[in-house]
């Protein structure tokens, strides 16, 4: 059985932040518009808007994970850090972190990291520095309390319970897992290779009151994923047991897309078991608790204080 830990640092979400925006296989299924991106991207220099947009752009771009494994926590020392790694150093660190990826050769990667660097420092200075400090706080409170449910729980639960409803079952090799909250992707759990036995997983939580104008996220997502007749199916589908995708996708008949995409809505709902093999998905089943979690955000939103 792998174990887990929870790391949080602000560059984690100074990553997940500049993320949402070039992400392009993210847009559609985070809480973020497309006005806020063009907004983000307008904030930029040009140059940098230029690199961002470049078409290769994704093709170069840093994984999520060198959070994880950059020694500095604060956002200047990140950059500094990153900009100042020798070329053979850096090619042995992303071979840490995307162990079956092509690493650029040395001149490539040398000025990719160049660009990177760029990119990196006007982000922080357009967006990063504004962010509202209840942000970060929350993210921080956020990750002591998943240390503490990870110190009374098996690591199984833990991650189930943090990422809403992950089950990571394998493979054998997996040897740990690495929690980390984030609220850029909302509601997505981004996950992504940290070594070649390792994962992490960029978990979202909900904004906190102060953002969200009170509106309790959670109900607002389990009434968007009970609201569709498709969506309902696949739950009455599933209330039999665990089914892969192909089985829900035979099952409805419609475009494999439509069907990702009922299944993104359920997922972000809380209402769906994933259960995983590392990085891959292998079946689907309701959560067992689903109707009680359902019943307990309704009840904290509409009981009436007497």
């Amino acid at each position: 059985m792998y174990t887990v830990r929870v790391q949080w640092t602000p560059v984690c979400e100074f990553i997940m932040s500049l993320t949402a925006l070039v992400g392009r296989k993210l847009h559609g299924s985070t809480d973020l518009s497309r006005s806020w991106r063009e907004s983000a991207l307008k904030r930029l220099p040009p140059a940098v808007r230029d690199i961002i947009s470049s078409g290769s752009f994704e093709d170069w771009a840093f994984p999520v994970t060198i959070a994880h494994l950059s020694p500095a926590s604060e956002i200047p020392a990140f950059i500094s850090w990153l900009a100042s790694q020798p070329v053979g150093d850096l090619y042995a660190l992303f071979a840490t972190l995307c162990p079956e990826a092509k690493i650029p050769q040395p001149g490539v990667l040398e000025a990719n990291r160049d660009r990177l660097v760029r990119v990196f420092e006007a982000w922080k200075k357009s967006y990063y520095d504004n962010l509202d400090a209840a942000m970060l706080s929350a993210l921080s409170d956020d990750a002591a309390e998943k240390r503490s449910l990870a110190a009374r729980v098996s690591p199984r639960d833990a991650v189930l319970e943090a990422t809403n409803g992950l089950l990571v079952e394998g493979p054998p090799e997996l040897e740990s897992i690495i929690l980390t909250p984030q609220f850029h992707c909302r509601p997505v759990n981004v996950i992504d290779r940290c070594g070649p036995n390792s994962i992490a997983v960029f978990y979202p939580i909900d904004l906190p009151d102060s953002l969200s104008g009170g509106i309790p996220q959670r109900l607002m997502r389990m009434g968007n994923a009970l609201s569709d007749p498709t969506r309902l199916r696949i739950l009455g589908f599933l209330k039999a047991g665990p089914h892969t995708f192909k089985e829900i996708w035979q099952y409805l008949g419609i475009y494999k897309s439509t069907v990702h995409y009922h299944l993104l809505v359920l997922r972000a709902a809380g209402l769906l078991t994933v259960h995983m093999s590392g990085l891959d998905v292998t079946k689907y089943s309701l959560r067992p608790q689903a109707s009680s979690l359902l019943a307990e955000a309704a009840k904290s939103f509409l009981e009436v204080d007497r």
